[in-house]
């Protein structure tokens, strides 16, 4: 582990200058069997589809670019599989991911800082667009099936900034690659640094909620009362 500090340390230091924005589109490919009818949908939508990170020192944003589905359905569920169904705010400084749910019309800010901490750093690495990258993972546990499942993501320290596809973040450098926990591959498409200008959204004034409070608020909104 002394060795990958020590490089990190070396490259953050030689590539400051790469640090103050950047726009990177990656694209998604499964890999995990899509063949049987109803997958195979999804992975056409798949097909289809690309995602936007653009950030500064300060913070990014993620989002899925537009684009037009083949069926509305698989789409969705596209979406919803490769984890990019909301637009996701990354703020450094408090090492957490806020994107914006309306619940029974009420309009919340969803903070995540799961997404954030507490990443295993290795020494394994590869190269990814010429970038050197290091291998991290991240364990989390699933509510719903009361299992760990594991998040893979391959970082650059020659972009060291803490932030990631859908929400992933808080390494020492931008994460290139990301295997979500349903076997999704996020990969770069195309990488821009240091543009003239950048665009990022404002971050929407809301009441701050967690995950778990989220999920308590979708189960209430759900629940049918007898008359």
């Amino acid at each position: 582990m002394k060795n990958i500090i020590t490089i990190i340390t070396i490259l953050l230091l030689s590539n400051s200058t790469y640090c103050q924005n950047g726009v990177i589109t990656y694209i998604i490919t499964p890999t995990v069997d899509l063949s049987n009818e109803k997958r195979a949908d999804i992975h056409d939508e798949l097909e289809l589809m690309s995602f936007q990170l653009v950030y500064n020192k300060e913070k990014s944003f993620f989002k899925k670019n537009k684009n037009v589905p083949i069926k509305k359905l698989a789409s969705i569920m596209a979406s919803i599989a490769s984890g990019s169904k909301e637009e996701i705010h990354q703020l450094v400084n408090d090492k957490k991911t806020i994107y914006i749910s309306e619940i029974s019309s009420k309009v919340y800010r969803v903070v995540d800082t799961s997404k954030m901490n507490n990443w295993k750093l290795t020494n394994e690495s590869k190269i990814i667009e010429n970038y050197e990258c290091y291998k991290a993972t991240l364990t989390l546990f699933n509510t719903r099936s009361q299992k760990d499942y594991i998040i893979e993501a391959w970082y650059t320290p020659q972009i060291p900034v803490p932030f990631g596809p859908i929400g992933y973040g808080g390494l020492p450098g931008l994460i290139l690659e990301l295997k979500n926990r349903n076997g999704f591959v996020y990969t770069p498409e195309s990488i821009k640094l240091n543009l003239k200008k950048i665009k990022i959204p404002k971050l929407e004034n809301a009441e701050e909620i967690s995950i778990k409070e989220k999920l308590i608020l979708r189960k209430k909104e759900r629940k049918v009362t007898k008359d």
